[in-house]
């Protein structure tokens, strides 16, 4: 199964990007992945204590270990490892549960749910801080699509599960 003709252009259209683009695009990506956890994780500790500090890393870690976990289960191909992906714009290789350690963890994107599990605590402390957190964070998850790391359901699936796993917690605690 391909992708929406839609979603082929964007792969194309950001693909295409000069190289130096394209790298300073995933560079700021990286940066906001470790901002908004670091910056919450001391927040947090700072200012409601110890408590709040270990729920905030329990949840990190949940974000993170499910991405880890997906990954060793999916192993599906990242963008920059398909093959002939400049000939094919319908490229999206669905998902596989065969695994071979050939192919690389596309699936799906620990960037974007590391930096959404330190966006989302934000809009409790300050909803416009949430708000700009929430969208450095989806700008991190679009760097994973320009620097051909990640296909646009492994970071449409990160912000889905991250999401989840924080109206879970938050409605459970």
């Amino acid at each position: 199964m391909s992708n929406p003709k839609c979603v082929q252009k964007f792969y194309l259209k950001i693909w295409s990007w000069p190289d130096n683009v394209r790298t300073s695009v995933g560079d700021w990506g990286d940066f906001f992945q470790y901002l908004l956890p670091i910056s919450f994780a001391f927040y947090s500790l700072a200012f409601f204590g110890w408590h709040a500090f270990l729920m905030f890393i329990g949840f990190f870690l949940l974000c993170v270990g499910t991405s880890t976990l997906l990954k060793g289960v999916f192993n599906n191909v990242r963008p920059r490892e398909w093959k002939d992906h400049t000939d094919h714009p319908e490229i999206s290789p669905d998902m596989d549960l065969e695994w071979s350690p050939k192919e690389g963890n596309s699936f799906c994107s620990g960037h974007t749910m590391a930096s959404f599990a330190g966006a989302l605590p934000w809009v409790l402390v300050n909803p416009w801080i949430g708000a700009l957190a929430i969208l450095l964070a989806c700008f991190v998850g679009f760097s994973r699509i320009v620097v051909m790391a990640h296909w646009l359901r492994d970071v449409l699936m990160s912000i889905v599960l991250s999401s989840l796993y924080f109206g879970l917690i938050y409605f459970w605690i």
